[in-house]
């Protein structure tokens, strides 16, 4: 979905109806049947097939002891868990990347890498399952086994009790998915090479004498569909278990029947030795047939005995799993190994007539072969399959192209597909025919079935109405709403879209809603689960190999914004488990605006600085832009938290005022959207150009946290950023109030960020000076505790210092100019926050004073009044601090404090006989005198 990347060069093979088919595929698919005979591929595909060949994996098949094992399973049938695979699929898809770079515009080149990609990710999937089936295996032989709740668990090396049936369903999971990736070769280098081809008519050049199978073999290169037909049974034939074998073949050729037959004849020649029991022998087997040919049960309307007819089902059982794995001449060869002769020649006449001397030479055949009469002999097999005991009309059924004899004794998603897309193939076989009068009217007369009208008619979408029908077939619907079923049906049924559309639903909805649970909902696609990692792991490579060659969804379109959804749900899934490195591989895969948003969200989670720089590096490498994406984090973490201060009224207590702490070194309070905010923050440090709109960021952090009383968070917000790493300053004191002189001469600064600078500077100073109050409380509460020991008189000394140095600048003249120089709007805010900790901090100066004046000296007591004199003066502070006050309604409690605070002064004076508020007197020459 890059847009550097033309998603629509070729027509959507899974998301338009394309048909087509292409000659092979990988690993089993190295050729494709017709009608029991092999038909050779074609150079191109046997060279995409060859460069696959030896792909290096990072799985290796080394033995494991069994504490290994079971290790490895306790975690495996966990379907959120991310297993080592994960690291496989991004390797391999990051060196397909690195090779379709080295190679521009080499579009062979390109192709090649993908279907090795595709290649490799079907044997990491057939690893996974033979090293847990090996696992399995090993604890199968579990000496401690134990029963719950009807299910078997067995005991591992570690002494946990691992559910048994639950693993053997896991290593069958990793065989489907083996499959996926096998159909998914298959079918897009089909499509991708037949798009857009018309469907063409029967090709010149061909004798009228010709036989049928070589005008079939024209019917797959002219007709698209029905060469796509043809090349889904082959997959759905390869992947098929492979036949059994019969354990007892006694039996074979009716031979308890036979005995039967020779005890009677027997019998009647001996004349009436034992009639009485001859008489009784005959009489419970009455039913039975007197001759041994095959048509004598139907002839004589009998049946054989009990025990050749058990044979004669698992015989034709066997010869159904030939039939069901598309191997006719092995099933003919099992027949001459059982001397059923007989039934080897009924089968024969399913092989397709070809005559060297007429349609050419052909490998593996010489002269005449092969019956001409192949669609007179299917209309027997119909007949026989409408009749016929369950597996052998099975058997027939299959032969005959029927359906609903074959589906009776199908067990499996995979059988029932096999016998509609079986039928469907020889019905449009049979009418290619007709249409090319190769049919005699003679045998037009006898009936067969038409699984075109079944399906809707030759305009119906088959494979769609297939995969339909076997979703609401209840048995084998279960199977059918198994994840990675669902997901080859949307790729058989070129619906790939809609499965995007209903993961992309669910992402949106997870992100809305983190308890949100997909499976508890009732929907048609209820197998799609996007908490199920695995699912969404093959489905996302899915869709970037689709858009690698080109055959991805339209720019834009809603399509291709589903599957940028499933993409990103994928990264935020490796996110959220920690496995950050692989994220920014993935988001170079689509388009670099979705990319920096996806990695905004997903970098402010991250806290370890290592982490940030690798990841920094690892977006460089992938042309994701950083700038960007920061910009993205910040605005999101904003959209994200502004309800957590929104909805949070201003603060009538701030802590300030508290007898023993602020709070503001209470870590405990910052809650998860304080620090989502001062990461963000942190992330964007490491990027030098950005420091303007962190200081930007940052007043707006300021401003969330002190509006809602959250001193510690601006405290850390102070800790994390502070104004030096940030802004070039004058003179030697970076932490003293009176020096926020800028260099105005520094490049990296604007006008506006200068003013911005400044602000983020006073925020900063005012956590410095609560730090003040706080450590001056800490120190008052060590004197308390000591019981005036002097050893901390230096301490209080010290924490009444700063206090000058930082509080008291701060509550005479913090955020004056700054408020004058802002917009309406942030004037406001800013007055807000004054109203809120200006009333405070005077109030708490005021009483370290009076302490101050307790424990340090008594002539400090005069700096309430002096104080005073400022809150109450015509200066513009004075008049902006007592605006503060009213604006509060604390100036009642504050005339209060300062009267109290004069009855202190005068009561000092009168026991020492000095008047400690003049300067003679030691004092320090009390402005209050002066206030009018």
């Amino acid at each position: 979905m890059h847009p550097t990347m033309p998603l629509n060069h070729h027509a959507l093979p899974f998301a338009s109806a394309g048909h087509g088919l292409s000659p092979h595929g990988d690993g089993f698919f190295e050729n494709e049947s017709v009608s029991g005979r092999s038909w050779e591929i074609d150079a191109e595909n046997e060279m995409v097939d060859d460069a696959m060949n030896g792909t290096a994996l990072m799985f290796r098949s080394d033995d494991m002891n069994l504490d290994d094992l079971g290790q490895v399973m306790i975690s495996a049938p966990d379907m959120a868990t991310l297993g080592p695979e994960i690291y496989s699929f991004g390797q391999y898809l990051d060196s397909m990347r690195e090779r379709a770079k080295h190679h521009p515009g080499n579009s062979m080149a390109s192709e090649v890498a993908t279907y090795e990609l595709i290649h490799t990710y079907r044997q990491i999937a057939k690893k996974r399952q033979e090293d847990h089936e090996k696992i399995f295996r090993a604890l199968a032989q579990s000496a401690e086994k134990r029963e719950i709740d009807g299910r078997i668990f067995v005991k591992d090396a570690s002494g946990e009790y691992i559910d048994l049936e639950q693993l053997g369903e896991h290593c069958g999971y990793w065989l489907v998915e083996a499959q996926t990736w096998d159909l998914l070769s298959v079918l897009l280098k089909h499509r991708l090479r037949t798009s857009g081809r018309p469907i063409s008519d029967i090709p010149s050049g061909l004798d009228r004498h010709c036989s049928d199978l070589k005008l079939k073999e024209r019917f797959m290169l002219s007709d698209p569909q029905f060469k796509e037909l043809n090349i889904i049974l082959n997959w759905v034939q390869s992947n098929a278990p492979e036949p059994g074998d019969l354990r007892d073949t006694r039996a074979s050729g009716w031979a308890y029947t036979k005995d039967f037959v020779k005890h009677s004849k027997l019998q009647r020649r001996t004349g009436g030795e034992n009639q009485q029991r001859t008489n009784s022998i005959a009489g419970e087997d009455r039913d039975l047939v007197t001759e041994l040919d095959p048509d004598a049960s139907t002839r004589q309307g009998r049946s054989i005995a009990p025990e050749d007819k058990s044979f004669e089902d698992s015989f034709m059982k066997l010869i159904f799993e030939y039939l069901r794995k598309g191997d006719l001449v092995g099933a003919m060869e099992k027949c001459r190994d059982l001397n059923q002769y007989w039934r080897a020649q009924t089968l024969v006449g399913g092989l397709e007539a070809w005559d060297s001397a007429v349609d050419g030479p052909k490998s593996g055949m010489h002269g005449v072969e092969g019956n001409r009469r192949r669609e007179l002999w299917k209309r027997m097999c119909y007949k026989l399959a409408t009749e016929a005991p369950a597996w052998e009309g099975a058997v027939y059924g299959i032969l005959a192209g029927d359906l609903e004899s074959v589906l009776q004794m199908c067990s499996t998603w995979e059988d029932h597909l096999f016998a509609h897309l079986n039928s469907v193939i020889e019905t449009q076989y049979y009418n290619y025919l007709l249409m090319h009068q190769r049919i005699p009217v003679t045998v037009q007369k006898f009936p067969i079935y038409d699984a075109i009208q079944h399906h809707g008619g030759p305009d119906a979408k088959f494979l769609a109405r297939i995969i339909d029908s076997l979703q609401a077939d209840g048995r084998v619907s279960g199977e059918a709403h198994h994840p990675q079923r669902i997901l080859q049906g949307s790729l058989i049924s070129e619906r790939l879209a809609e499965t995007l559309k209903e993961m992309s639903r669910q992402v949106e909805l997870l992100k809305k809603d983190a308890d949100y649970e997909p499976s508890a909902e009732e929907r048609p696609l209820t197998g799609l689960d996007i908490s199920d990692f695995r699912l969404l792991r093959v489905v996302v490579h899915i869709v970037l190999i689709l858009e690698s060659l080109g055959s991805g969804f339209s720019l834009g379109s809603r399509e291709w914004q589903y599957a940028e959804d499933v993409v990103a749900g994928y990264m935020d899934v490796l996110a959220s488990s920690g496995k950050y490195g692989l994220v920014p591989l993935y988001a170079g895969q689509i388009s670099k605006q979705r990319a920096s948003k996806e990695m905004g969200i997903i970098l402010v989670k991250v806290t370890d600085e290592a982490t940030r720089v690798e990841l920094l590096s690892l977006m460089k490498n992938y042309a994701i832009d950083i700038r960007e994406s920061l910009r993205y984090m910040i605005c999101n973490v904003f959209e994200i938290t502004a309800l957590a201060y929104i909805k949070m009224p201003l603060p009538n207590w701030t802590g300030i005022l508290a007898p023993r702490t602020t709070g503001i070194n209470d870590t405990q309070s910052l809650t998860e959207e304080d620090e989502a905010m001062i990461r963000a923050l942190e992330w964007m440090l490491l990027v030098p150009e950005l420091k303007g709109q962190i200081m930007q960021n940052g007043c707006i952090m300021y401003n969330r946290f002190l509006l809602t009383g959250r001193l510690a968070a601006a405290r850390e917000l102070g800790k994390r950023i502070p104004s030096t790493s940030l802004i070039p300053r004058v003179g030697t004191d970076m932490e003293s109030p009176d020096n926020m002189t800028i260099n105005q001469h520094n490049e990296q600064l604007s006008a506006e960020n200068a003013r911005y600078a400044v602000l983020y500077m006073e925020f900063e100073m005012f956590v410095r000076g609560v730090m003040a109050l706080e450590d001056w409380k800490e120190a008052m509460q060590k004197v308390f505790e000591s019981k005036l020991d002097r050893a901390y008189k230096s301490e209080l000394e010290q924490a009444y210092e700063d206090i000058q140095s930082y509080t008291l600048p701060i509550a005479k003249t913090w955020l004056i100019a700054s408020a004058a120089d802002s917009q309406e709007e942030y004037a406001e805010q800013l007055q807000s926050i004054r109203n809120i900790y200006i009333p405070d901090l005077i109030l708490a100066l005021h009483n370290v004073y009076t302490e101050a004046g307790k424990y340090l000296r008594r002539n400090l007591l005069t700096q309430t009044l002096e104080l005073a004199a400022v809150v109450g003066s015509n200066s513009n502070e004075g008049q902006q601090i007592l605006k503060c006050f009213v604006e509060a309604g604390k100036l009642r409690e504050y005339a209060d404090n300062i009267a109290e605070a004069s009855r202190m002064i005068l009561g000092a004076a009168q026991a020492s006989g000095r008047d400690i508020s003049r300067k003679g007197s030691g004092g320090a020459g009390l402005q209050i005198w002066n206030v009018q």
